[in-house]
């Protein structure tokens, strides 16, 4: 396992956890007062390929006409895999949760009800075709009035 920044993935960061580089989870913090808040996004199985092209898709379309401010990721939908694939074993999210808890329990104390969200497809596709539907509306009233 690497660390660092896989740049053709989707979020891209300093803290990518990656395989043969090819990432399957990112890490971020932040520090608020004397506290600090740890997240990660973990691909434990799925189709990664599909929400890999699902994120480039938004990136291409969030970010037209080019923006000038930001400089948004040219996803390459091969540069990231799920934890099952590349551990080449089969893995559920309850499985990877069990196993992430007894790994940190032991050094940390870790709130159960806040440790994992589970993104639902649906709830998640549906919420991606609004926002997409929004950013069309939105470019094409700023293409219209050039």
């Amino acid at each position: 396992m690497q660390t660092g920044e896989i740049t053709r993935s989707y979020c891209p960061g300093t803290f990518d956890l990656s395989i043969d580089h090819q990432k399957f989870a990112g890490i971020s913090q932040r520090r608020v007062g004397n506290a600090v808040a740890v997240m990660a996004y973990i691909s434990i199985n799925g189709n990664q390929k599909n929400r890999s092209q699902l994120m480039k898709d938004f990136y291409e379309i969030g970010d037209f006409p080019k923006n000038q401010q930001f400089d948004y990721p040219n996803i390459d939908i091969h540069a990231m895999e799920n934890l099952d694939s590349l551990l080449q074993i089969k893995l559920s999210v309850t499985e990877a949760k069990q196993r992430i808890l007894a790994a940190l329990t032991p050094d940390y104390q870790v709130l159960q009800k806040e440790f994992f969200i589970v993104q639902n497809s649906q709830p998640y596709q549906n919420a991606f075709n609004q926002t997409l539907t929004s950013l069309i509306k939105r470019n094409k009233i700023i293409l219209e009035e050039k």
